[in-house]
């Protein structure tokens, strides 16, 4: 008889679009290879094409509920629920929900194990008996909400449009007096569960130094490994998202290192995909391509990868998705953690704005060098980030806590 798991997603999960999603795909995955089968709860709609992926994932019961509106997350920020307060707060719009979790919990009885996503989504666990529980959080939400408020203290928007910034938003040390440390109230909702599951070692620290009784587990992204058919010969792609670190990351690029780059290069030229929560007036050497159906395609039409993001907590998950998909990828090096990039063999890590130009040009002008650093980085996926390197750690996690 198989073993049962509830796992709660704040998002929806298919149809797979994001790093974000791959890694919730991925872990639920891992949980079925180790002999569970899941009932999978999530936020937002559930399309044909969406519930045809999830069914190859391996995933048969799911279940989805209405996304949070824009006044609800402004109601549930005011009253503390996106701070973690220790009383448990429900969503008010999410009576289906807590009715849905009270039937799964009387047509179970008690599931062997019970995943939640991000320390936010406690009031879950309040409705559903689990033998075992577990905790995953791509990143800390006490340290990144510090770092988003101050962000937008320094942006003017107009609608979604980012119409004026501080020169001080686009400095690569913007975020240096903002401590990664995570609150005591955070640090306290973790203890309620078997085990704490992050992705970044950096990030693990904090919460250990919050919570020195606290032993988080790290089980580092992996990313599918995606056969080369197309060319080295496209442009590069920056796989944005929507949040500030990314607008902040695209202004970077623009206003600091595209300049650099077109005096040695006038026909250099990038592509930009996903949703762009901060919208930014883009240079005419940029394309944005917009949510993707397959950011796979994209990647196959693309040369290398572009991430100048260098805010925000936890892993950058497109970085190990492009390489993954055979890209090297150019990034800060102050925000990958060590050992995912090898400057110069998988990709480059840039130190300043001149370096991440020049770095970038080094493969913009040289197609067999994007190939040999593509092939190199997919190699490292293959051998350290890979499904089942991953299957391999949900495995000795569960066992350790039997």
């Amino acid at each position: 008889m198989s073993k049962t798991a509830f796992v709660y997603f704040p998002f929806s999960v298919f149809p797979v679009q994001s790093g974000g999603q791959w890694r919730c795909a991925s872990t639920m995955m891992a949980l079925i290879a180790a002999g569970y089968e899941i009932t999978l709860v999530t936020a937002g709609g559930i399309s044909p094409e969406a519930k045809r992926m999830a069914a190859s994932f391996g995933i048969h019961s799911w279940f989805s509920t209405p996304s949070l509106t824009l006044l609800d997350r402004a109601i549930l920020k005011m009253r503390g629920y996106l701070r973690c307060m220790p009383k448990p707060i429900a969503p008010r719009n999410h009576s289906k929900l807590l009715k849905l979790l009270k039937k799964l919990g009387t047509e179970h009885g008690c599931f062997d194990l019970v995943l939640i996503n991000y320390t936010n989504n406690y009031w879950v666990r309040q409705y559903l008996r689990g033998r075992k529980y577990l905790l995953e959080t791509l990143d800390l939400i006490s340290v990144s909400e510090k770092m988003i408020s101050f962000g937008e203290s320094h942006i003017s928007l107009q609608g979604r449009r980012i119409v004026e910034y501080h020169p001080e938003f686009l400095r690569l040390d913007f975020f240096k007096n903002i401590p990664v440390k995570t609150t005591d109230t955070e640090a306290e909702e973790c203890h309620n569960y078997d085990a704490v599951i992050m992705i970044a070692e950096k990030e693990a620290n904090a919460l250990k130094a919050s919570a020195p009784h606290l032993e988080p587990v790290i089980i580092p992204p992996n990313a599918a490994l995606v056969e080369r058919t197309g060319s080295y010969a496209g442009p590069p792609v920056f796989a944005s998202g929507p949040n500030i670190f990314n607008a902040q990351g695209l202004l970077v690029f623009q206003e600091k290192i595209l300049p650099a780059i077109l005096r040695m290069d006038p026909d250099f030229q990038l592509n930009v995909t996903g949703r762009l929560t901060y919208e930014v007036a883009l240079h005419e050497r940029v394309s944005y391509l917009g949510l993707v159906p397959d950011i796979f395609e994209v990647y196959q039409g693309s040369g290398f990868a572009v991430v100048p993001t260098f805010g925000g907590t936890g892993q950058q998950l497109k970085v190990v998705e492009a390489m993954g998909a055979g890209l090297a990828v150019v990034a800060f090096a102050q925000r990958v953690d060590t050992g995912i990039i090898e400057d110069g063999v998988d990709g480059f890590l840039a130190e300043s704005e001149q370096d991440f130009a020049e770095k970038t040009l080094a493969l913009w002008n040289n197609i067999e060098l994007r190939q040999k650093m593509g092939n190199a980085a997919k190699a490292k996926i293959a051998r350290h980030y890979s499904q089942e390197s991953t299957n391999r750690s949900f495995k000795e996690l569960i066992s350790s806590l039997s």
